[in-house]
């Protein structure tokens, strides 16, 4: 493994937490998000403490924010009526401008930039997620009768009107959308299942019908990558990634991201050769793509539902409060402007260490070997090393920042704080 493979985390302090660059000020809870050019849509569900559908003192109804990319700031707001909305899943039609959301017992488009609703509903009837496909202007809506029974998917034909449903498993959520070899479009459904029971799946839906993959305890999100055609999903319950060949239709990989309980893993982002899951135990886990190695676990600010890789930043939503559940907000923004480096050295960092002295001590290097020390983008940075049995280098001139101290065979990211 090359240098550049950890080079992506070290947005991450070495002291074990990541430092968000700017926070979006947002209310409970943080549902969503979607990335829009310019703009990303950050959907907040409504909280509703005593989950009795009254709106009481305290409670709060489902909201809508536009943030702007650059400016990093709500340009639009929008409050939902007190009903329960698909704040979770929500769809965009990037193509007409479009917005998919559910409200009360009906799905309506509104307009995506300016946030007015149509005058008809899409959809009158039940819905649990929207999911949409530009390519074909097919609209998915699911459907559930209870937590334990087999669900269905409403799909919509938004440019002919056809409308048909059809069976799906346990607890359907949200969709996501492939096209085959043969230019043929797959829809894919995530169904839950029931928490502890390991019946969760995915299911394709196709021309050829309805086809379902087992993939463990409770499913609770899925990404699609058009790239490889590679699908991954968040398993809950199972505390892992399960990597899909959606020409296969088969797991290829399992990722543990060593959580348990109720602190399992949420949502997930990629970007380039890397893989960002947010979880309930409040930290974020830091993949390869490539073989599922486990990089980092930096703490979060709290516990993590949505997340979104945008241009060279993590875009994170906060859902509770870590350690309990009581709904919390924002949207963290954290930078990952160290994508660019690449191959620094064939030596494989194993360790990192965070030190404001003067000087540190390197026990993982007794070889006797030269040591030398770079920047994240190569470049040497003079520095003295003293000592024998136990080398001690002097770093009372290095500013901060995170260096790279490395004998050639291995290394050891070094961050300075000042």
């Amino acid at each position: 493994m090359r240098m550049y493979a950890w080079a992506i985390a070290c947005f991450i302090l070495a002291a074990g937490s990541a430092a968000a660059q700017q926070i979006i000020a947002t209310q409970p809870s943080v549902a969503r998000l979607i990335h829009d050019n310019d703009v990303v849509h950050v959907f907040t569900d409504r909280v509703d403490a005593d989950y009795d559908g009254e709106q009481d003192e305290g409670d709060l109804p489902a909201q809508w924010l536009i943030v702007n990319i650059g400016q990093q700031s709500v340009v639009s707001t929008y409050t939902f009526p007190w009903a329960r909305v698909t704040a979770k899943h929500p769809a965009l039609d990037r193509a007409t401008g479009l917005m998919f959301v559910g409200v009360g017992d009906s799905v309506w488009a509104f307009t995506s930039r300016t946030q007015v609703r149509g005058t008809e509903p899409v959809f009158v009837g039940s819905h649990e997620a929207i999911g949409y496909d530009e390519r074909s202007a097919v609209l998915l809506i699911s459907q559930r009768p209870s937590f334990t029974d087999p669900g269905s998917v409403v799909v919509i034909d938004l440019l002919n009107k056809g409308q048909t449903t059809v069976g799906v498993d346990v607890n359907p959520q949200m969709f996501d959308f492939y096209r085959t070899a043969n230019n043929d479009l797959v829809g894919i459904v995530l169904c839950e299942g029931t928490f502890g029971a390991a019946d969760g799946s995915i299911v394709f839906l196709d021309a050829a019908g309805v086809t379902s993959l087992a993939v463990g305890d409770t499913p609770n999100h899925l990404l699609v990558d058009d790239n490889t055609n590679t699908a991954y999903v968040v398993l809950n319950g199972s505390h892992e990634i399960a990597v899909i060949d959606l020409d296969t239709r088969t797991i290829t990989a399992r990722w543990s991201t060593g959580t348990s309980g109720f602190d399992g893993p949420r949502e997930i982002a990629i970007s380039t050769g890397y893989a960002f899951v947010t979880s309930f135990s409040g930290v974020l886990h830091v993949f390869t793509r490539h073989n599922g190695q486990l990089l980092a676990s930096p703490s979060l600010l709290a516990k993590a539902d949505p997340v979104i890789a945008v241009e060279s930043a993590l875009w994170i939503g906060h859902s509770f409060e870590t350690g309990t559940y009581t709904p919390t907000g924002d949207v963290a923004i954290y930078p990952l402007n160290v994508v660019s480096v690449t191959d620094v050295h064939t030596a494989t960092p194993s360790t990192s260490i965070s030190t404001s002295a003067d000087h540190v001590e390197l026990p993982l290097f007794t070889s006797g070997k030269p040591l030398t020390v770079t920047d994240l983008q190569g470049a040497l940075v003079p520095c003295t090393v003293v000592g024998h049995r136990v080398p001690t280098l002097q770093c009372s001139a290095l500013p901060a920042g995170v260096y790279v101290v490395t004998d050639g065979t291995r290394g050891i990211l070094l961050n300075i704080v000042r």
